[in-house]
């Protein structure tokens, strides 16, 4: 991970009293959350919001890092020093909303909570959670798709794909979780989740056909994947030209088809919720949190289809 993601992070408590601070972990689509999340806190207490996008990566199992900066976000960036200063003064507060956090997922099965929606910011706070929900933002909702634009370049591989896209009469994104290297079985793999089978994908693309006709899959991994790993009731072009350093335009690329089926994956929420055409159907996995609860609530927007 770069030792400064943004520079020119100083001077930055201004005129407000005080701060809120979100710290940034796990992948992109979990970085999405927390980020969406915390701007609508922010938003709510007409605050603005800073990122920590060093101390949750410090002892990451994956060697993840920070993200977001790929999108135009208006938020800046705390210095690094101030940053692990922080993270020290809030280490009790944090355990117990980690602690409240799981309760509330795996007990209650439910993601949303709304002490954190109404969350009145009075002193510096430091947030800490994943907030899978889009009830966290839904009053934010026009500016968190405007501040996920990407900002950089597109690569010509994905400008290419990106008009293949929008041509095809009904494509449809397929997000698989490979994770460690697994073929789409459906086998529980080594942190306990699990990823969607091919019964889950045919059902899915079952559903959409009626409604969208001749239908064409636009596929796209996060781990090592064959075409005979997936038998589909269509035709499928699988796309892998942009590696994990460019898993930002994979992301975009999802979010170009008319129809998304996701895997139990924030990644894959994201493209189809940034994603939205008319007409736009999205099927969705019950387990989308099976190492939680076997359906978490209020984790999908009310029109996606669970199966």
């Amino acid at each position: 991970m770069q030792s400064n993601p943004v520079e020119g992070a100083a001077d930055i408590r201004g005129a407000h009293p005080c701060r809120l601070v979100v710290r940034i972990k796990g992948g992109l689509g979990n970085q999405m959350f927390q980020y969406a999340a915390a701007l609508g806190v922010a938003v709510r207490n007409e605050i603005p919001l800073y990122l920590d996008p060093y101390t949750g990566f410090a002892r990451d199992a994956y060697e993840r890092s920070f993200r977001l900066d790929h999108f135009r976000l208006s938020s800046r960036l705390l210095p690094q020093g101030e940053c692990y200063d922080l993270l020290q003064k809030s280490r009790y507060i944090r355990a117990y909303r980690g602690y409240r956090e799981q309760f509330r997922t795996r007990w209650l099965g439910a993601n949303f909570d709304p002490a954190v929606y109404n969350l009145r910011v009075r002193r510096d706070v430091v947030l800490e959670g994943y907030w899978q929900s889009p009830r966290f933002f839904e009053d934010v909702s026009s500016r968190i798709r405007d501040e996920f634009r990407i900002q950089h370049e597109l690569s010509p591989e994905t400008r290419a794909v990106a008009k293949e896209i929008e041509a095809a009469p009904a494509s449809v994104s397929i997000h698989l979780r490979c994770l460690h290297g697994c073929s789409a079985t459906g086998k529980k793999v080594g942190n306990s989740r699990f990823i969607c089978g091919n019964e889950y994908y045919r059902k899915a693309v079952q559903h959409i056909q009626p409604f969208a006709g001749s239908l064409r899959a636009y596929v796209f991994a996060d781990g090592p994947f064959r075409s005979g790993d997936l038998d589909l009731p269509c035709p499928m072009r699988i796309v892998t030209h942009n590696g994990a350093d460019r898993d930002y335009e994979d992301l975009y690329l999802m979010s170009v088809c008319r129809h998304h089926i996701i895997a139990n994956s924030s990644f894959s929420w994201w493209a189809a919720w940034l994603g939205r055409h008319e007409g736009t159907i999205v099927c969705a996995p019950a387990n989308f949190a099976p190492h939680k609860a076997p359906l978490v609530r209020d984790v999908y927007p009310w029109d996606w289809i669970v199966i």
